[in-house]
């Protein structure tokens, strides 16, 4: 199966980890996991190309923010902490979420300095003059 039908098919899916995190409130790792390996694959197909697959854009410019924004917000980690009731677990279960938001962040970083300004500013300006 194509990686871009892969994503379609996952994004549209329950099992998507966006899907599950705003229904559920609740940071499933694995699914987070398969998601970014999908991603990260798609990313690595096209690294050597001028142009992404467009469906990237969304991803990185507002599906990535509300990943973020609802696994940052207090109630979040208060809400999912209730529920853990060995505090080694309770300070694990922060830690991951924490670490993978800023996962997050240089992907998007990453992602908005090698794809969108790199076009902006270099390649654009070559094929114009070509």
């Amino acid at each position: 199966m194509d990686l871009i039908e892969a994503y379609h098919i996952k994004a549209d899916s329950d099992d998507w980890f966006l899907y599950y995190l705003r229904l559920n409130l609740e940071w499933d790792d694995n699914r987070y996991l398969e998601m970014i390996e999908l991603i990260n694959s798609i990313l690595n197909e096209y690294k050597n190309q001028l142009l992404v697959p467009k469906l990237l854009v969304p991803f990185f410019m507002f599906d990535v923010d509300q990943i973020i924004s609802i696994a940052s917000h207090p109630n979040f980690t208060n809400l999912n902490l209730s529920w853990i009731k060995n505090p080694e677990d309770r300070k694990k279960y922060k830690e991951l979420v924490e670490k993978r938001i800023q996962e997050l962040k240089k992907m998007k970083y990453d992602f908005c300095g090698n794809y969108c300004c790199d076009y902006l500013t270099n390649d654009a300006n070559k094929q114009q003059t070509d």
